[in-house]
Protein backbone atom coordinates (compact mmCIF):
# COMPACT_ATOMS: atom_id res chain seq x y z
CA UNK A 1 0.00 0.00 0.00
CA UNK A 2 1.27 3.48 -0.79
CA UNK A 3 1.46 6.48 1.49
CA UNK A 4 -0.73 8.62 -0.77
CA UNK A 5 -4.49 9.01 -0.85
CA UNK A 6 -6.80 9.49 -3.81
CA UNK A 7 -7.29 13.20 -4.44
CA UNK A 8 -4.00 14.21 -2.79
CA UNK A 9 -1.71 16.63 -4.62
CA UNK A 10 1.82 15.25 -5.03
CA UNK A 11 5.10 16.29 -6.68
CA UNK A 12 6.54 14.02 -9.35
CA UNK A 13 9.54 14.32 -11.70
CA UNK A 14 8.41 15.93 -14.97
CA UNK A 15 10.47 13.44 -16.99
CA UNK A 16 8.48 10.50 -15.55
CA UNK A 17 5.33 12.00 -17.08
CA UNK A 18 7.01 12.57 -20.43
CA UNK A 19 6.71 16.34 -20.08
CA UNK A 20 9.17 18.87 -21.44
CA UNK A 21 8.89 21.50 -18.70
CA UNK A 22 11.48 24.08 -17.64
CA UNK A 23 11.54 22.64 -14.10
CA UNK A 24 12.28 19.14 -12.79
CA UNK A 25 9.27 18.63 -10.48
CA UNK A 26 5.59 19.19 -11.22
CA UNK A 27 2.42 18.81 -9.14
CA UNK A 28 -0.32 16.35 -10.02
CA UNK A 29 -3.39 14.86 -8.32
CA UNK A 30 -3.56 11.18 -7.38
CA UNK A 31 -6.45 9.52 -9.25
CA UNK A 32 -5.96 5.96 -7.99
CA UNK A 33 -3.67 3.80 -5.89
CA UNK A 34 -2.63 0.39 -7.29
CA UNK A 35 -0.29 -1.81 -5.22
CA UNK A 36 2.91 0.25 -4.87
CA UNK A 37 2.03 2.68 -7.68
CA UNK A 38 -0.17 5.73 -8.06
CA UNK A 39 -2.13 6.87 -11.09
CA UNK A 40 -1.70 10.61 -11.68
CA UNK A 41 -3.98 12.92 -13.67
CA UNK A 42 -1.77 13.21 -16.75
CA UNK A 43 -3.28 12.34 -20.11
CA UNK A 44 -6.73 10.91 -20.79
CA UNK A 45 -6.47 7.75 -18.72
CA UNK A 46 -3.85 8.92 -16.23
CA UNK A 47 -0.23 7.91 -15.88
CA UNK A 48 0.93 5.13 -13.56
CA UNK A 49 4.07 6.04 -11.57
CA UNK A 50 5.90 4.11 -8.85
CA UNK A 51 5.15 5.62 -5.44
CA UNK A 52 8.88 5.75 -4.59
CA UNK A 53 9.26 8.46 -7.26
CA UNK A 54 6.43 10.58 -5.88
CA UNK A 55 6.59 12.85 -2.85
CA UNK A 56 4.21 15.15 -1.04
CA UNK A 57 3.99 18.63 -2.51
CA UNK A 58 7.27 20.48 -2.15
CA UNK A 59 7.32 24.05 -0.87
CA UNK A 60 10.57 25.77 0.03
CA UNK A 61 11.37 29.09 1.60
CA UNK A 62 14.90 30.49 1.33
CA UNK A 63 15.49 32.94 4.18
CA UNK A 64 18.53 35.15 3.96
CA UNK A 65 19.63 36.77 7.21
CA UNK A 66 22.25 39.44 7.03
CA UNK A 67 23.71 42.70 8.13
CA UNK A 68 22.91 45.57 5.75
CA UNK A 69 26.49 46.81 5.67
CA UNK A 70 28.84 43.86 5.72
CA UNK A 71 27.04 40.76 4.44
CA UNK A 72 26.04 41.73 0.88
CA UNK A 73 29.26 40.71 -0.91
CA UNK A 74 29.05 37.22 0.56
CA UNK A 75 25.32 36.51 0.73
CA UNK A 76 24.16 37.99 -2.59
CA UNK A 77 25.94 35.40 -4.78
CA UNK A 78 24.93 32.51 -2.50
CA UNK A 79 21.29 33.60 -2.44
CA UNK A 80 21.17 34.13 -6.19
CA UNK A 81 22.79 30.74 -6.81
CA UNK A 82 20.29 28.91 -4.62
CA UNK A 83 17.43 30.87 -6.16
CA UNK A 84 18.48 29.83 -9.69
CA UNK A 85 18.92 26.22 -8.57
CA UNK A 86 15.41 26.13 -7.09
CA UNK A 87 14.01 27.61 -10.31
CA UNK A 88 15.39 24.60 -12.20
CA UNK A 89 13.84 22.16 -9.74
CA UNK A 90 10.47 23.64 -8.85
CA UNK A 91 7.69 25.73 -10.27
CA UNK A 92 7.98 29.42 -9.32
CA UNK A 93 4.99 29.23 -6.96
CA UNK A 94 6.62 26.39 -4.98
CA UNK A 95 9.35 28.48 -3.40
CA UNK A 96 9.97 31.99 -2.14
CA UNK A 97 13.07 33.93 -1.18
CA UNK A 98 12.83 36.21 1.86
CA UNK A 99 15.45 38.77 2.85
CA UNK A 100 15.78 39.71 6.52
CA UNK A 101 18.24 42.47 7.32
CA UNK A 102 19.56 43.57 10.67
CA UNK A 103 21.10 46.90 11.47
CA UNK A 104 24.72 46.94 12.64
CA UNK A 105 25.07 46.72 16.40
CA UNK A 106 26.69 49.66 18.26
CA UNK A 107 29.69 47.56 19.26
CA UNK A 108 30.50 46.93 15.54
CA UNK A 109 31.25 50.63 15.09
Amino acid sequence: MTKFAVGQMVSVPSARLGLDLPFAMTDREVLAVKNRSVVLNEGESGTKVASRLVTQQIHLRLIRLGDIVSENPLLDPVTKGLDHYFRLLLKPDSFRTCLLYTSPSPRDS
